[in-house]
Formats: structure tokens, C-alpha cells, sequence
């Protein structure tokens, strides 16, 4: 298993949870090699994995918010893909937000009349740090009122206000499933 780009390529586990791994090789052959697998959009594996239908809305569609609340009121499966790296070297913005790089898409909540994205990184950790993220005033509110919606951790999960999504992020795609 080996990457044409950067060495052995493979997935780490989180403590014990081989699944991972395993699905990730099995769709790796599939497509004849790990390669293949390397970027492009989430919804063609969640399709693959699934069998059902998926979509993509970029962020600049105007159903983007309503299809965000939606997928979350549906149990959808939901993930966003950050714009690009400004360089191989910079793949982790100011702001915290890894250049090119899928994210889980949990949840698109309302709070102190701001639309707030709740995303998660999936390597566990590496959060936005702008408005709104853990240890500021604005999440400590949130924690306050909803105290199920997060803790103040570098745990991968986070929030946003949606207009910094939008800016940070290309696109969101959801597996109705």
C-alpha cells in the first residue's frame, strides 16, 4: 500500500476500531488502488458504502442553510470539504481550518439569532479558532444554554457561524440514507 505522492498509505485507527481500516481497504480495492481513492468528493463513497442517493450543494447556493437544517432533522449522513491549501506547506489555516480536507457536517443550529455550522475534524483534533469556537464568550453562552452541544476540548468538534463556513468551505454534501 503504497502512495505514489507521499509513502505507505493507510488510515489510523482510534484505539480499537479496525473497521476503519478495513473499509478503507476494501474500497481502496475497488477502485485498484489507494490512489484512486485520494481526494474527489465524499459522496461518491458514501454513495458506494450506502447505495443511496447523494447531492452536493456549494456554498454559494442559496438552499444551502435549509438543506444543512434538513439533513440534520433527517439523520442524513452530512459532510463539507474546505477550500484548498494555499500551499502544501500551509495545509492548516490561521484559522484553524485544514485546506482541502473533508469534515463531518453535524448540525446547522440557530442561537442568539446566528446560524451557527457544528462540524468535526475527523482526525480528532484541529479546530476553528475564530468566532464562536471553544473558549470564547459567544460558545460559553451556547454551553451555558445547550449544555449537550459541546465542551470546551480539542476534541475536532466545533463551531461556526455560517457566513466563516461559507467562506472556508467549498461545498456540503449529504447522503440521504
Amino acid at each position: 500500500c503504497i502512495s505514489k505522492t507521499q509513502g505507505p498509505a493507510v488510515t489510523r485507527a482510534n484505539e480499537n476500531e479496525l473497521w476503519v481500516l478495513l473499509l478503507e481497504k476494501a474500497w481502496a480495492k475497488i477502485y485498484f488502488s489507494y490512489d484512486n481513492i485520494e481526494a474527489g468528493l465524499t459522496r461518491e463513497c458514501l454513495h458506494d458504502l450506502t447505495g443511496a442517493p447523494t447531492k452536493t450543494l456549494w456554498c454559494d447556493d442559496k438552499n444551502l442553510w435549509q438543506n444543512i437544517v434538513k439533513g440534520e432533522k433527517n439523520n442524513w449522513i452530512m459532510t463539507a470539504g474546505s477550500n484548498d491549501a494555499e500551499s502544501e506547506y500551509d495545509a492548516i489555516a490561521a484559522n484553524g481550518i485544514v485546506g482541502g480536507h473533508a469534515y463531518s457536517l453535524i448540525a446547522g443550529v440557530e442561537f442568539e439569532g446566528t446560524k451557527l455550522v457544528k462540524l468535526r475534524n475527523p482526525w480528532g483534533q484541529g479546530e476553528w479558532n475564530g468566532p464562536w469556537s471553544d473558549g470564547t464568550p459567544e460558545f460559553k453562552r451556547l454551553q451555558q444554554s445547550i449544555p449537550s452541544e459541546g465542551t470546551n476540548s480539542n476534541d475536532g468538534i466545533f463551531f461556526m457561524p455560517y457566513e466563516e463556513f461559507c467562506r472556508n468551505f467549498e461545498n456540503a454534501q449529504f447522503c440521504l440514507y
